[in-house]
């Protein structure tokens, strides 16, 4: 390993060589900022590149080829401990929010026991006064983008190719199917299942499906059914009764 790195804990530093007796494993072709701080037992493969300003909990496996951590930015990103990042996703990186202000400090704060996977995109906020947060023991899968000043909770499920524009919050519990795309400032709350290829653009309240209806208007459960009542031949497809 080349000793141009150094690894930071509770403000103490110490070698790569000390880094191996603690458990972490940086390969060679991983870049890791000098003033980066690594909790202990962090795997760090290929073609990482962990920047400055970036701190990041204990057994951390980041999985092979190409992710980004961090930027060389004002401000910090956050992730905590046994959270997964999969290939070349991209972690705590600049906000493409035109108000975004160059100098301005910007914050990701990623809880536990997370699985990021391959090619989602997480940005940092877009004001020093806000953060993009996600919380515990989420699974976003692969090609999700959470923007700036979004707020996920915990134990939710976004299917690949889940899109949340800036400002979105997300309760707990939610599960989007893919393709789902959501605007900004809109409001999910807790236990809502959003069907693949939907597009919100308002609040949704608790415990609440949404499925994406032919006709482009957004509909209840309730009216959903209804709208199967009326239609026998719909209602006996057995995937759309699975659905329901």
């Amino acid at each position: 390993m080349n000793e141009y790195f150094i690894y930071v804990r509770d403000e103490v530093k110490f070698s790569c060589a000390e880094a191996e007796s603690k458990f972490n494993s940086i390969q060679p072709s991983a870049i890791v900022h000098p003033d980066a701080i690594l909790g202990q037992r962090c795997f760090h493969w290929s073609f990482l590149h962990c920047w400055t300003f970036c701190k990041i909990g204990k057994c951390l496996p980041i999985i092979p080829w190409g992710a980004v951590v961090g930027d060389d930015l004002p401000g910090l990103t956050v992730i905590g401990n046994n959270n997964i990042i999969g290939h070349h996703a991209v972690m705590g990186i600049k906000c493409q929010d035109m108000k975004y202000k160059p100098g301005n400090e910007c914050f990701l704060e990623i809880g536990d026991n997370n699985e990021i996977r391959e090619y989602t995109s997480v940005h940092r906020s877009s004001h020093p006064n806000e953060r993009t947060v996600i919380g515990d023991k989420n699974l976003i899968m692969g090609s999700c983008h959470i923007a700036h000043d979004c707020k996920v909770g915990n134990n939710n499920i976004f299917a690949n190719n889940t899109l949340l524009a800036g400002h979105v919050t997300v309760e707990d519990y939610t599960r989007t199917a893919g393709a789902t795309v959501i605007h900004q400032f809109c409001y999910i709350g807790s236990f809502s299942f959003i069907g693949g290829g939907s597009v919100i653009k308002s609040l949704r309240a608790a415990y609440i499906k949404i499925f994406m209806p032919s006709d482009g208007i957004f509909r209840s459960i309730e009216e959903r059914l209804s709208e199967l009542e009326k239609d026998e031949e719909l209602g006996q497809v057995p995937v759309v009764r699975m659905m329901i």
